[in-house]
């Protein structure tokens, strides 16, 4: 048997003995000390395992079938690295690391605490989990070994050899990982049925702290693997509502609710209702996962079938049940408000508890489209039918909750000003939805007709140019416009104020630069996709010819070289192209078009972006000489994408805005932890 399989099983083994030492803690005088050696040394055996894992990835160690079909010679050391976390085996591996690595900071930090019953079924929570986790990687065998080792591997799929690839999956899945944490820790609270924990403040604050950290940077990945699938052929843009894709987005919903319902919740005397919500994201990471792992939905990003699958089902049942279990025993946590209660709301508290009901539907009618399709896949013979939910169905979930989320979003952020009575922000709302209404219903030349020669004239030069292929989007973008003004004015308002607390208002204006990013990424959304003009080029050798209806922007074709019966190709071509404007380049690339001998054709994607638009080139036919084998034609496909770039705009000042937040959320919780271990210390010298 390999040393390092040796060495996981040895360490899995000490994380059980820490788990059961915690259990049965009552039978040890002095459980902690026995409880860290198990988990210090079951740590050090795992990660040695997992360097092993790594170091035999580097050194291209094809005796291992792990190494043998994701990696070859030809690879350099950042790609062997990425390797080792592109298929089933070596993603378990690295989520179940992180999760330990997880584990042993939060022991480390509240070691001081161990005493204290809230940490206890915390710890062992955690603990079990990540066994489970361990599990997974035990099944799928990252160490098995080959019958003959090869002089060369397989090599990895062309998509894969990315630089995005080095940072979207570790992203990803620290945020899983993450998820653990609150998780755990509101799972141990509901167990408990005490909601006040006064003894251990630090940990309320540490629970959110731990989730907008996942938040972060689950939103942070889907990000990247947004842009990823944008830059590459085949993934169907930015967004797809690809299964996986889809099911990933999950944790980042129940996230997000949370935080719109902790807000409201907590105004009960009583309630467990924050801690229901904390559980979600982490149910809904499992789900994911084996969304993404069990090969039952048809998807670019999916894995093939697995025996750990069965595993990776049943500890997803488990926790289902469990939690489900808890909550039955615990009946004092409440998710909504009565008729009563709701009619003693202030309008800003009326429209978080809006949104936070808006995206709990909304998260679970997403939900529900994965749900079905992946229990009909699982039927046995000859029931069991592979589909996929149509865009239109998630398209229309978005469109109808998240219009209604939009706006009860936005009147939470005004709520300074809604106290004051700010009567400007209801007209103006309402004048989003009429233009919306008009644009969607009637149309521009009804507008341009009605509006004509009277002193409106200004709203024609700002509304015109936005009717798109969508009604949906007709109606909505409006809405967006007249939003993104109102957050505007209430972030310069708060600014100017000087009767607000400093942290307080700090905090609220990031909030409200939070939603300005979420309106300015919806907006370049609706844009880019529904003003798409798609035309198709054929081109000879320095040729150039027209790719828009104005006949302004123009493709030409460079230079192109090709090279085939190579190691990994039967043929590699490679395209020099232009855009141009008026005799002025306005950038230019290569595109590539290649033939490998396992993976078959792999067409890569040249975007060429500037300020107001992206120009989206790809190689669709090479027409070859057969006497010289040269080029003589190529056609392209050019997609023209308007506005995009507001789209990873507001990405960016969502993600700026969510890091300021985490970092205020971390000094409440650096305080009240300060405050706890000056007290534990008071009360040792007593």
């Amino acid at each position: 048997m390999d040393l390092a399989f040796v060495l996981l099983i040895l360490g899995i083994f000490l994380l059980m003995i820490d788990f059961l030492i915690i259990f049965f803690r009552a039978r040890f005088t002095n459980y902690q000390f026995y409880s860290n050696i198990a988990l210090t040394y079951g740590s050090l055996f795992i990660i040695i395992s997992y360097v092993i894992f790594i170091y035999n990835m580097l050194i291209l160690n094809y005796s291992y079938s792990y190494v043998y079909r994701f990696s070859s010679n030809d690879m350099d050391m950042l790609l062997r690295l990425t390797a080792t976390w592109s298929s089933r085996e070596g993603s378990y591996f690295l989520w179940a690391i992180m999760t330990l690595v997880l584990y042993l900071i939060i022991r480390l930090m509240f070691s001081k605490f161990g005493r204290k019953k809230i940490y206890q079924r915390t710890f062992l929570i955690i603990s079990l989990n990540t066994i489970a986790l361990f599990l997974l990687v035990i099944v799928s065998d990252p160490f098995k070994l080959e019958a003959i080792t090869s002089s060369n591997g397989l090599g990895l799929n062309p998509i894969l050899t990315s630089f995005w690839n080095l940072i979207h999956p570790p992203i990803l899945f620290l945020g899983f990982s993450l998820f653990l944490i609150p998780f755990s820790i509101s799972l141990a609270r509901l167990s408990m049925k005490s909601p006040y924990f006064k003894d251990a403040p630090e940990i309320v604050n540490f629970n959110r702290f731990m989730m907008a950290i996942a938040w972060l940077a689950i939103g942070l990945g889907i990000a990247i693997g947004g842009y990823w699938a944008y830059i590459t052929l085949g993934w169907g843009g930015f967004w797809a509502w690809d299964p996986v894709e889809t099911a990933s987005l999950a944790p980042w919903l129940f996230a997000t609710i949370f935080f719109h319902g902790s807000p409201v919740l907590r105004k009960t005397k009583i309630n467990f209702g924050k801690e229901v919500l904390s559980v979600l994201p982490y149910i809904s990471v499992i789900f994911a996962a084996f969304v993404t792992r069990s090969g039952l939905l048809f998807s670019v990003h999916a894995f093939e079938f697995s025996s750990a699958n069965y595993v990776l089902l049943g500890y997803l049942v488990t926790i289902l049940i469990t939690t489900i279990i808890i909550l039955i025993k615990n009946k004092s946590f409440k998710l909504f408000f009565s008729v009563e209660e709701i009619r003693k709301l202030t309008i800003p508290d009326l429209s978080l508890y809006i949104s936070y009901i808006i995206f709990l539907l909304g998260s679970f009618a997403i939900t529900f489209g994965l749900f079905i399709p992946l229990v009909i896949a699982a039927l046995p013979e000859p029931f069991s039918i592979k589909l996929i939910v149509n865009q239109q169905y998630f398209n229309l979930i978005i469109g109808i909750f998240g219009l209604i989320l939009i706006e009860a979003s936005i009147f939470s952020s005004l709520n300074f000003f809604l106290s004051k009575k700010f009567n400007q922000i209801y007209l103006i709302a309402i004048i989003g939805f009429v233009l919306g209404a008009l644009n969607t219903f009637f149309g521009l030349p009804v507008i341009l007709f009605t509006l004509k020669g009277t002193n409106l004239d200004f709203i024609i030069a700002i509304f015109s140019p936005i009717r798109t292929t969508s009604n949906l989007a007709n109606f909505v973008i409006p809405i967006l416009i007249v939003s993104l003004f109102l957050l505007v004015i209430s972030t310069l308002r708060y600014l100017k104020s000087s009767d607000i607390q400093k942290t307080l208002k700090m905090r609220k204006i990031t909030q409200i630069v939070l939603h300005i990013g979420i309106v300015v990424a919806l907006i370049g959304a609706l844009y880019s996709t529904n003003l798409t003009e798609l035309n198709s080029v054929t081109l000879g050798m320095d040729q150039s010819s027209s790719i828009t209806r104005n006949g302004k922007i123009e493709l030409k074709l460079v230079d192109s070289h090709i090279e085939r019966e190579l190691l990994r190709f039967k043929e590699k071509a490679n395209l020099t192209i232009q855009i141009i404007e008026n005799g002025n380049i306005l950038g230019s690339g290569t595109v590539n078009y290649d033939t490998y001998r396992m993976y078959g054709l792999v067409a890569s994607v040249l975007v060429i972006s500037l300020p107001f638009v992206d120009y989206y080139i790809s190689t669709i036919e090479l027409n070859i000489n057969d006497n010289d084998g040269s080029i003589e034609t190529a056609r392209f496909q050019v997609q023209i994408l308007p506005l995009i770039n507001l789209l990873w705009l507001g990405i960016v000042i969502i993600f700026i805005a969510t890091t300021i937040l985490i970092v205020v959320s971390f000094k409440l919780f650096k305080n009240s932890y300060k405050n706890s271990v000056k007290k534990k210390y008071l009360e040792l010298e007593m």
